[in-house]
């Protein structure tokens, strides 16, 4: 895959494409001659000032509350590095791997559009490292979301040897790292230092990590939500286009559509004029939370497209400070999107409930073929019940919640960072509570229509999830730890959405 760098729009997928390439060493970076130009031309300028003695923020003057400092000729050469070291107080465990490598690829893809000042020899030293897969280990907090300062500090140290780097799992110098990759740290200069801490990189890459995961875990649940429709003989007219284009909910109707589409062939009424909510609403909850992920999805490929710094150099003449740190809309955006993906999960949790309610699904008790004293499946509803609430845990908003510091320079953030790590730690429980809702509709399914191979009752798209669950995870006869079972379903249907032939079925 060839990646020309040269300031056009990447979107998220097109991100992800190139993290794979580069992993399968199938990537090869071209650096456009145009935006080249315009970094060697702004660097200049950055020069210049400095030596005409401009006040510049970050370059000869303090940061935060040491804006109204004036440094020295003396102090400057030396203040790029005390700029990174000084702030490096990022503390906690190292985020995940590959967090750093995504930080990376977002800074290179920002300075490519130019406008941050940086000198063209780190600019190229970025871009060789990231082709070289170089990992910076980022420790968990730190960031209000104001620049992201504190845990772009670790991640500039890394580059230049000073940090630690993620290798095959392990925590490393960095310093051998660049060694033994012969890459050779530049030297910093000019406005460097702001370049590697301020910006909102690291909430970028969480973000597309968080987002792209959530991607995943809805897929999972509009599978997973088509199985127990089936398994509960749900009445299909609900997905009628002549219903859901009625209004114009965030994306009812082409999650409607969705249901329609996989159900109308099989021409089948259902058992009751009108089924639980959990089952009623489904194209509307799960609507609005692809809805709301495309959005959220819009603002953060606008997030990494743009470009994130302060000061910022225009007309390749002039610096101005920016407010480009700041990124509100893609915090909200992402508290948004936990709030209805807490509703997806809730309706999920129900539907499981249902179905093993024999006054409403028709099927024996608890879905248990042998019934008495047989448990069956009841006790999933405590494990389904205690995942929720800490998805419903995720979804209390904190992007409003400032913290001022640096004397109160800094009386505003959005929280971003601590936003998407939210959203990750929720999608992965959502996929958990998706994996249940499978498990349990593969033994509705059972119940109902008996065998796999031999029924026409239920949709394909069904019978081909039915059909692989069944190869791995045996029918419920009678009571028996289930544990290995919900998370191999989990896993399973995660591989089912994510191996590359289901995706074009969902336009998210």
């Amino acid at each position: 895959m060839k990646i020309f760098l040269d300031g056009k729009t990447i979107d998220l997928n097109t991100f992800f494409l190139i993290l794979d390439n580069l992993k399968r060493n199938k990537l090869r970076i071209i650096l456009d001659k145009k935006s080249l130009k315009k970094i060697n031309t702004e660097f200049d300028y950055v020069k210049r000032a400095l030596e005409e003695g401009k006040s510049v923020y970050g370059l000869n003057t303090g940061l935060g509350g040491n804006l109204n400092y004036s440094l020295s000729k003396e102090e400057i050469s030396n203040f790029q590095l005390q700029i990174i070291e000084g702030r490096a107080v990022g503390s906690g465990n190292y985020l995940n791997e590959n967090l750093g490598l995504m930080t990376l690829l977002t800074r290179c893809i920002q300075s490519s559009r130019g406008g941050t000042g940086v000198s063209p020899q780190l600019y190229k030293f970025m871009i060789d490292c990231f082709s070289k897969g170089f990992d910076p280990a980022i420790p968990e907090f730190g960031s209000i979301g104001a620049g992201d300062l504190t845990q772009n500090a670790s991640f500039g140290l890394s580059l230049l040897g000073r940090g630690k780097i993620w290798d095959k799992g392990k925590i490393k110098s960095s310093k051998i790292k660049l060694k033994s990759e012969l890459l050779n740290i530049p030297k910093i200069d000019g406005k460097d230092a702001m370049v590697l801490v301020n910006h909102s990189c690291l909430s970028i890459a969480l973000s597309a990590q968080a987002l792209n995961e959530t991607k995943t875990c809805l897929m999972m649940h509009q599978l997973s939500s088509l199985m127990s429709i089936e398994a509960f003989s749900a009445n299909h007219q609900i997905f009628l286009p002549d219903i859901n284009h009625l209004r114009n909910s965030p994306g009812q109707k082409e999650c409607a559509d969705w249901y329609y589409k996989i159900l109308k062939p099989l021409k089948r009424q259902g058992r009751r004029i009108q089924d639980p909510l959990s089952f009623r609403t489904v194209a509307v909850m799960i609507g609005l939370a692809k809805s709301n992920l495309k959005h959220t999805i819009s603002i953060w490929e606008n997030e990494l497209n743009g470009i994130t710094d302060s000061p910022v150099i225009i007309d390749d003449r002039k610096f101005l400070s920016t407010p480009n740190f700041h990124n509100p809309g893609l915090a909200i955006s992402i508290e948004s999107l936990l709030l209805s993906n807490t509703m997806t999960a809730n309706g999920s949790v129900q539907r499981m409930q249902r179905l093993m309610d024999e006054r409403v699904s028709d099927l024996p008790k608890y879905l248990s073929p042998v019934g008495g004293k047989s448990a069956g499946f009841v006790s999933t509803q405590k494990t389904a019940a205690s995942v929720l609430v800490e998805i419903k845990q995720y979804s209390l908003p904190i992007a409003f919640d400032a913290s001022p510091v640096s004397e109160s320079v800094e009386d505003m953030s959005t929280m971003t960072p601590a936003c998407a790590k939210k959203l990750l730690q929720q999608s992965k429980l959502m996929k958990l509570i998706a994996g249940m809702e499978c498990l349990v509709a593969s033994q509705a399914l059972d119940l109902r229509y008996n065998n796999v191979k031999t029924t026409d009752k239920v949709s394909s798209l069904t019978k081909n999830i039915w059909k692989q669950v069944r190869k791995t995870i045996d029918k419920i006869d009678d009571d028996r730890p289930m544990n290995d079972d919900i998370n191999n379903c989990t896993f399973l249907l995660e591989e089912f959405v994510t191996n590359g032939k289901i995706e074009k079925l969902f336009k998210i």
